[in-house]
């Protein structure tokens, strides 16, 4: 359907620049443009990381990529990050976490929930790091364009960094355990 819809239509406007390369293979007649999606009304507060061995992930567990990410890292990665740093903890910020996500909760990973935006700038401002572990998914993701606007160390996998021009210039992706610890 969506093919038909981009063939019919006179111009199709996609957030991603990965999308655009996508549609324009898929369809070579489309006329596609990209919007990007950063903007920010406000400069991000200074950052102080106190909280040097807090690590941050952000996504709502309505979307299936952000309990995969999570599941994936707790299982995989985090065992490898404690060998290093055997005091990190995890906090998973995102409303409506299923069984699976919430059965991983421990004193290494602690489940917020939803918290309210002055909650999450405190946690862009103090975490060490920011974790974006997704291993599918499609487009620009905002966690990574809010955390970079946030100033905060990102590491992610390549599909979280995926639809944003010239981020790997800046950052290396790493799509297996061991990488990405």
């Amino acid at each position: 359907k969506e093919l038909t819809f981009i063939r019919d239509a006179d111009v199709t406007i996609t957030v991603s620049s990965y999308e655009s390369g996508v549609i324009a293979e898929a369809v070579p007649s489309a006329e596609v443009r990209v919007f990007p999606i950063f903007c920010f009304d406000e400069p991000p507060s200074p950052r102080h990381a106190s909280a040097v061995n807090d690590l941050l992930f952000v996504g709502g567990f309505s979307h299936r990529p952000n309990c995969d990410a999570v599941l994936w890292f707790a299982d995989l990665v985090l065992p490898l990050v404690k060998m290093a740093v055997p005091d990190a903890v995890l906090h998973v910020v995102g409303s409506n976490a299923p069984k699976d996500v919430k059965a991983i909760a421990s004193d290494s990973i602690i489940l917020e929930g939803h918290v309210s935006d002055e909650r999450l700038e405190e946690f862009y401002r103090t975490s060490a790091l920011c974790i974006v572990p997704l291993r599918y998914g499609a487009g620009v993701k905002g966690k990574v364009v809010e955390a970079m606007h946030s100033g905060i160390p990102l590491v992610s996998t390549s599909v979280g960094v995926e639809g944003i021009p010239g981020i790997l210039d800046l950052i290396t992706p790493y799509d297996d355990p061991q990488g990405f610890a």
